[in-house]
């Protein structure tokens, strides 16, 4: 509402209230409740006193708004003066006019708050409206721009030789840096700069750090932006964003431009997508920005990265947006070296530490998980009160990480403690027993991460699986079970997520790898974890085929336990009066020949 209506609206109720003869002629009581935080009107017949509260008010707001006020009453009086049928309509109808007065008094104090809120804080202070609706413009405007950060050449310090390992993802990236520092190589041969560098690989393996040190390398401005601010729930604010940053790097290249988690916007359109949708506007600028109609001439490089490549839409992925995809895997035994070199010396250590050997002993780790190893093997020293990290440090981190923390303070009693032994030796005898199986590294039964106990294998740097190791790996989780019947005649529920790892196991050989004679050389991957049901007959004869594998498994878990119950005891007694047993005393008591696996780092 505005001041000058609001004026005419308020001096309308005063008029009102004095054109009737409000003493002599009503009857009505309007009391004001100071009491209550909300004011209450009522109406009393007996009393024919009036509350002067509402008119104070309004001669608040007179005395706060004079001009406008004395302007709207001027207007009101002059009408109300010169227009015979106001004046005979107060006079035909004065109670009503009086009563009508008050409620419009009434109904201004109850809502003064609200309406005050509007309202300017002095009269000079109006002419600030039209400015305060050219700012909520402006922040409409910011709203749809994308809060991108830019990054000058030589701001950040990272360069490529503070990568360790990823050699091949390095020289990958080399071309980029190598155009935008000396782009006369380039022009003398006639080739083109990469539009765009696609990095996809597992969580931790240094994706974004090599987009910092590519950062660091080039002499050109770099900007960082992250594809989850581009999703908003209004449509047409993501493409927007992407305009925006579009339209920056134009004005900055060359330029090297880092989208970093860009299966954000990038998923694959299906049939039911709307092109008119959030999401579809924002691939679709995306794709037009990086290879559209518009041809740029300074070169913008595009550098996305992303853990699930699979799900990236096939138009964003093509040649002349992302010409290069490259993986950055988990490190191997000789990068995770440099990698540990790296970050050991940046801790306090003893004479005696052997790198290599935590290298060889932490298979499967990548550079963020490497990171976490030496960083918990300083705090595990602190905790202990030494000066210096040992390799004892470092094993003991390893298990933190692995295996979880010792769970303390659980109330066992011995019977269920000789229980969770047997189940134990059960598993640790199986993998020691079977040369396909990986290698036994501990067994404990303190508690860990919500289980009772846990048998621990070194993985294997393999970079194939065969039948015979997939089914020793069965045969390992189903001896726990075995062990309990074979000891104590009787079966434990703690073995539920052994036999249901077993099972997703068996599965895998099935559907996936076809490692049975009824779907010999046929998978069923697709239909894996899809919500497409295949048809009954041969969904019953593949889960046919899962329980035949089990149950083989199950026999030779059994015959394994029969021939070697003497060492079930034994280390069931081991873990009762230890509780743990590093996997070399295992191999010593069962006669087999230890592999040539170093897998204890102490």
């Amino acid at each position: 509402m505005s001041n000058k209506y609001f004026a005419l609206f308020v001096f309308l109720s005063l008029f009102l209230f004095q054109a009737t003869d409000y003493r002599a002629n009503s009857k009505i009581n309007l009391r004001v409740s100071k009491e209550e935080p909300k004011s209450q009107f009522w109406i009393n017949t007996k009393d024919c006193s009036f509350s002067m509260l509402f008119v104070k008010q309004m001669l608040e707001i007179a005395k706060q708004y004079p001009g406008k006020s004395l302007t709207g009453l001027a207007g009101l009086l002059t009408y109300a003066n010169y227009s015979t049928e106001i004046q005979d309509f107060f006079k035909q109808y004065k109670q009503e006019c009086f009563i009508a007065g008050l409620a419009t008094l009434g109904l201004a104090y109850v809502t003064k708050n609200a309406w005050l809120h509007y309202l300017p804080d002095s009269e000079e202070d109006e002419d600030l409206q039209e400015d305060e609706e050219v700012t909520e413009e402006s922040e409409v405007i910011s709203f749809s721009k994308t809060p991108v950060r830019i990054f000058a050449p030589g701001e950040i310090k990272t360069t490529l030789k503070d990568v360790a390992g990823l050699q091949a993802a390095k020289e990958d990236l080399s071309d980029v840096v190598m155009f935008l520092t000396d782009s006369t190589k380039f022009e003398k041969i006639g080739a083109k700069i990469p539009k765009g560098i696609l990095l996809h690989g597992s969580p931790g393996n240094g994706k974004t750090l090599l987009a910092r040190a590519v950062a660091g390398e080039v002499r050109c401005p770099f900007l960082y932006v992250n594809a989850s601010q581009f999703e908003e729930a209004f449509v047409g604010i993501g493409a927007a964003r992407i305009r925006h940053l579009f339209t920056i790097a134009k004005e900055l290249a060359p330029c090297v431009v880092f989208i970093d988690e860009i299966d954000s916007v990038g998923r694959k359109r299906s049939a039911s997508s709307h092109t008119s949708s959030e999401f579809g506007q924002t691939l679709n600028q995306l794709l037009a920005q990086m290879d559209g109609f518009e041809q740029q001439e300074n070169p913008i490089v595009v550098i996305g990265a992303t853990n699930r490549p699979d799900v990236l839409d096939s138009a964003l992925t093509r040649p002349g947006r992302f010409d290069r995809k490259v993986e950055i895997a988990s490190p191997y035994i000789n990068d995770r070296y440099k990698i540990l070199q790296m970050h050991i010396k940046n801790i306090k250590v003893g004479d005696g530490i052997d790198v290599y050997k935590i290298a060889r002993g932490t298979p499967g780790y990548s550079g963020a998980d490497l990171a976490h190893l030496v960083n918990e093997a300083a705090i595990v020293a602190l905790r202990e009160g030494q000066e210096e990290v040992t390799m004892l440090h470092f094993d003991q981190a390893r298990d933190y990480i692995n295996l979880g923390r010792e769970t303390e303070g659980m109330n066992i009693s011995d019977e269920e403690y000789w229980q969770t032994a047997v189940h134990e030796a059960g598993h640790a005898l199986a993998r020691v027993l079977q040369a396909d199986a990986m290698p036994l590294h501990k067994v404990t039964i303190k508690p860990r991460a919500g289980a009772l106990g846990i048998t621990f294998a070194m993985n294997k740097e393999s970079h194939h699986f065969f039948e015979q190791e997939m089914k020793a790996e069965i045969v390992v989780k189903l001896a726990g079970s075995v062990a309990e019947e074979m000891l104590y005649a009787g079966r434990g529920a703690g073995a539920s997520s052994d036999l249901k790892s077993a099972r997703a196991l068996a599965t895998e050989m099935v559907m996936v790898y076809g490692m049975t004679q009824e779907f010999k050389d046929v998978t069923f991957a697709e239909y894996l974890d899809a919500q497409v049901h295949l048809p009954d007959e041969i969904s019953t004869k593949i889960q046919n085929e899962v329980t035949r594998i089990i149950h083989e498994c199950r026999h030779i878990a059994t015959e394994l336990l029969l021939a070697h119950k003497d060492e079930l005891i034994k280390l069931t007694d081991m873990l009762v009066e230890q509780g743990t047993v590093y996997g070399s005393a295992v191999y010593e008591l069962c006669g087999v020949t230890e592999p040539n696996i170093q897998y204890s780092l102490s």
